[in-house]
């Protein structure tokens, strides 16, 4: 059985790739784009801010979640928007699984 860090990391890659996913099949980025890898940046910091506070306690983890998310909405425009929505969708999912823990 999954801990509740292991299951959230686990769910946050599948965020990641969905933004990977829409970085690597974008025809062309605009020149100093960033936002893909700002995104990038937010998910490994969410995912790292979970695995150094050993969070076993789910609301820790879905405040954390919480916060990705948000600071996600901001990322979503531009070539980025569809990765970007869908890694939130995922991210929002997982909270609500959590909720139900």
């Amino acid at each position: 059985m999954e801990t509740t860090p292991e299951f959230s990391t686990k769910e946050l890659l599948v965020a990641r790739h969905s933004i990977e996913s829409g970085r690597d099949g974008a025809a062309v980025l605009p020149s100093g784009y960033l936002n893909f890898d700002l995104a990038l940046a937010i998910l490994d910091g969410c995912r790292d801010a979970i695995t150094m506070a050993d969070a076993h306690n789910p609301n820790t983890v879905i405040e954390k979640l919480e916060t990705a998310t948000r600071a996600l909405a901001i990322l979503q425009s531009g070539v980025a928007e569809a990765s970007v929505k869908t890694a939130r969708a995922h991210i929002e999912a997982t909270i609500e699984k959590l909720h139900h823990l």
